[in-house]
């Protein structure tokens, strides 16, 4: 997945973020240059997509097989990740055609959100009582979030305190408590590969309490 995910990258990540973390980032009273840095971060973003909706579809997958008593314990529906996959490709797909601050926030609250739930649902797994079935939906779910994570990562720049301080009051479970569920060496390899620092994003989450 990471492979496929490397070879589509054709920025520098780590400079689209550095200066989009310093530019006004709703795009009001933006220089020609900064609304084309923060394109270049989406335009980023849209080459994961195709690895999330693959991602999801394998959730998908293994949630749809769960028995009755099982799938409420993940919190989420079998098309539920499948359908946030799409609803973003289409956004960011949206904004490369016409960049505008709208549309913006709404990737950046979909990506969020499904940051979320996609926490929320790792951390539920525990209640899955058949171990075999806990954790053929803990590596389903692991490659997910791990994907999902790096764009986090590529979206989170973008993000005001504003945005921050929201996520802070509507989210009750912080990244560190799964970060440890996600592959650690593709996380980090792929990371540094895509120049992509995400400890910065995590340091940045726990200092606004994510």
């Amino acid at each position: 997945m990471f492979e496929r995910i490397k070879r589509n990258v054709h920025t520098n990540v780590a400079s689209c973020v550095a200066i989009v973390a310093m530019t006004c980032v709703t795009l009001t009273g933006c220089t020609p240059a900064q609304k084309q840095t923060t394109l270049q971060v989406v335009t980023e973003i849209n080459t994961h997509i195709p690895e999330v909706v693959a991602a999801a579809d394998t959730v998908s997958s293994v949630v749809a097989s769960l028995l009755p008593a099982d799938a409420p314990l993940v919190g989420v529906t079998d098309v539920a990740f499948d359908t946030a996959a799409k609803t973003l490709q289409a956004l960011t797909a949206s904004y490369m055609a016409n960049p505008n601050a709208s549309v913006l926030q709404q990737i950046q609250a979909a990506i969020t959100t499904l940051e979320g739930q996609l926490n929320t649902a790792t951390l539920k797994v525990a209640g899955i009582k058949n171990s075999a079935t806990q954790q053929a939906v803990l590596a389903a779910l692991k490659g997910l979030l791990t994907v999902v994570t790096v764009v986090f990562a590529l979206i989170s720049p973008t993000l005001t305190t504003a945005q921050l301080l929201d996520l802070r009051e509507s989210d009750t479970i912080h990244l560190a408590q799964v970060r440890p569920y996600m592959d650690q060496q593709e996380l980090q390899q792929e990371a540094a590969a895509m120049h992509v620092n995400l400890d910065r994003a995590f340091a940045q989450a726990e200092a606004f309490g994510l």
